[in-house]
């Protein structure tokens, strides 16, 4: 059984985690940046809840799927 904690010199056997250029992944960073400034924003003016509350909803949905990505490509 080889040893988990082994540093592997040979390159051509490591595998990158996730792939790079995904334009999926791209658009989720965007869309969490997006969403944590306008929360941020909504946080300290004067809007309703409910808008408050939905930007919260889009930021820890992207936050999730980003995680759910990186989970899964590893």
């Amino acid at each position: 059984m080889p040893d988990p904690y082994a540093l592997r010199t040979d390159p051509a056997s490591t595998e990158p985690a996730a792939p790079r250029g995904n334009p999926l992944r791209a658009l989720l960073w965007t869309l969490l940046v997006l969403s944590v400034a306008a929360n941020t924003i909504t946080s300290f003016g004067v809007v309703p809840l409910a808008v408050s509350i939905g930007l919260g909803v889009v930021t820890a949905a992207t936050g999730i799927t980003l995680i759910s990505l990186h989970v899964r490509g590893r």
